[in-house]
Formats: C-alpha cells, structure tokens, sequence
C-alpha cells in the first residue's frame, strides 16, 4: 500500500488536482472578497454620502449659529452698553441722594439750631419780662420808704425851727446815702445783664480763690471767723476770675455778715470736680432761714430773710446772676438756726 501511495503516476495526477483545486479555491475565494468589497463599497458610499449630508446639513446650522451668535454678542454689546448706562444713572442718582442727604441733614440742623435759638431766645425773653416785673415790684416796694421818708423831712424842714434843721439835714442826706446806694445796685445788676457776654475765660485755681476772696472779707469783719477748704479731684477751672469772685463773695460775706456771735464764723467749703460739671459747696454756721417758706423769692432782688441785720437784699440775687453768666447754676438750703449751705455747679467746658 506504501507502494501505490507513492507512485509516480499518481502523484502527479494528484498534484495536477490539488493544482485545479487551488485554482479553484483562489477564484472562488476572489470572487466572494470582490463580492464583499464591492458590498462595503457600497455600504461605505451610502454611509459618505449620508455623513456628506449630515456635514452639509451641520454646516447650514454652524453658519445660522454663527450669526445667532454675531446677533447675540451684537445684543449683548447693547445690554451691556445699556448696563453701563443704568449703572452711570445709579451712581448719579446715589450722589443726588446723598447731597440731598446731605441738603436735609444740614437743613435739619440749621432747623434744630434755629429751634433751640428760638426757645433759648423766648425762655430769655420770659426771664426778662420776670425779671422786670421782679425789679418793678423790688424797686417800687424798696424805693417806696426812703421816698416818703425824704418827703416827709422836707415837709418837716418847712415847719421847725432853724435849730432843729441840722438834724433833719442829717437825716436827710442819710436817706440820700441810702436812695444812692439802692441806684447803684440796681444799675450794677442792669450792668451785668447788658455786660454777660463780656466773659474772659483763664484757668483757675478754684481752692485759692476761695482763700483769697475770704482773707479780703475777713479783713473788712471785726468776726473771728474761719474757713476750711477740701479738694476732690482738680481745683482748676477755666473760667471769668470776676465773675465767680463776685459770685462767692456774695455767699462768704453772708456767711460773715450772719455768723453767730457765741462761736464766730466757721465755713466750710468743698470743691468737686466731676466729668463735665465743678461743684463748689460753701456751707457755714451761721443763724440761717428757713428756704422753704422763702423758696419763690429766693433771689429775687431786695429779698432779705432775716430782719436783724441791716442789708438790701441784694447778695443771692446777683450770685445768682454772676454763676449764670458762667453757664452754672446756684442751689440754697438753709434751716434757721442751723447755718446755711450754698452749692455753685459751673461747666468744665
């Protein structure tokens, strides 16, 4: 069998088939790879011509999104020109407000000053006409017994003797004396009205101005007297040396003037000086007044409490008004019997 397998003969017959078959397999295998490419051929061209369309159709739509997009910028370009626009009216807007804040807070002001100037002006205004009526009544009432005590001597003068004259002279000019010295209070306290702005403002020592102004008081007294001086804080003050001298001279001359004789004259004075305000307390020993059944006409001009001493009346009035033309203002309590005690409040400003 080994032998027929390998003849000759028919091996090259069998290479001659296998030859054919070979042929064959290569034509048959050509025709169907023509088939397939020729069918991807077409598949490919309907698939170039379907992606052809879809680019066309893409481009046709870039285009129109390339003018929305020219249109939009073009829009936007306005809103944004517009927006300045706005802003520019906002910033212009917001300056006219805040100047007419401005106008309105200003013109509040000026409205709120000139207010308070009407009311500082009506309450001086009706201080005034109180103190005209006060100084009406005071000088009517305080002029009314000199008066008629002159009338009365000059009636007199006509009907004595020549000797008896001399002593009605004296009387007389002693009425004068005391008609002169009525006028020259009153003019000293029209003076101060008129002289208020006149305020020449140093710095003070509070403490040493309460000792001077006694030492000069306690000079012109025959009283043993004594006066004791406490400091709480600063003593300084800047304000009008003549005025504030005039004011507690006024309050240690009272207390001198009204002393008890069986012990002298002992006051204490104590100086405080807080945030915005200095308070000098003055507090003596002396006969006193009951406050409280005089408390209306406490400084009001000729006021006198007490009828044992001579005097016009005249001291608590004019401190009264000298602390007020420093910007202060006075207090007085007193029990009789039980000393007197005077609180001066002056501004740190």
């Amino acid at each position: 069998m080994f032998l027929i397998l390998y003849h000759p003969v028919w091996f090259e017959g069998l290479s001659t088939l296998m030859e054919k078959e070979k042929t064959k397999f290569f034509s048959m295998t050509r025709n169907f790879l023509r088939k397939q490419f020729s069918r991807k051929n077409s598949s490919f061209h309907q698939l170039k011509n379907l992606l052809d369309d879809k680019v066309e159709k893409l481009e046709v739509l870039s285009a129109e999104l390339r003018q929305k997009n020219v249109q939009l910028k073009k829009q936007y370009d306005e809103l944004c020109a517009q927006s300045d626009r706005i802003d520019l009216q906002y910033q212009l807007i917001e300056l006219m407000n805040a100047e007419l804040n401005s106008h309105s807070k200003k013109l509040e002001e000026k409205v709120n000053e000139r207010t308070k100037e009407l009311e500082h002006s009506n309450r001086l205004l009706k201080r005034y006409n109180e103190n005209l009526e006060q100084y009406t009544f005071a000088i009517s009432h305080q002029l009314k017994a000199p008066i008629a005590r002159v009338l009365g001597l000059t009636q007199l003068m006509r009907i004595v003797p020549e000797l008896e004259r001399i002593s009605i002279n004296e009387n007389l000019h002693s009425e004068a004396k005391e008609l002169d010295g009525i006028f020259k209070q009153l003019v000293h306290a029209l003076n101060l009205k008129h002289d208020s702005t006149a305020i020449k403002v140093e710095n003070l020592n509070i403490e040493s101005l309460l000792h001077e102004t006694w030492e000069m008081l306690r000079r012109q007294s025959d009283a043993e007297a004594r006066l004791e001086c406490k400091v709480i804080g600063d003593a300084s003050l800047d304000t009008d040396k003549n005025h504030l001298t005039e004011a507690v001279a006024h309050i240690l001359a009272n207390a001198l003037k009204f002393h008890k004789p069986q012990c002298g004259a002992r006051v204490k004075a104590e100086i405080v000086r807080g945030k915005e305000w200095m308070k000098i307390r003055i507090k003596d020993n002396g006969i006193g007044f009951d406050t409280e059944d005089v408390a209306e006409k406490l400084f009001t001009p000729f006021s006198k409490f007490n009828v044992t001493h001579s005097g016009r009346g005249m001291g608590l009035y004019l401190t009264k008004q000298h602390v007020s033309i420093l910007g202060g203002d006075v207090w007085v309590a007193s029990r009789l019997n039980k000393g007197t005690e005077t609180i001066i409040e002056l501004p740190l400003n």
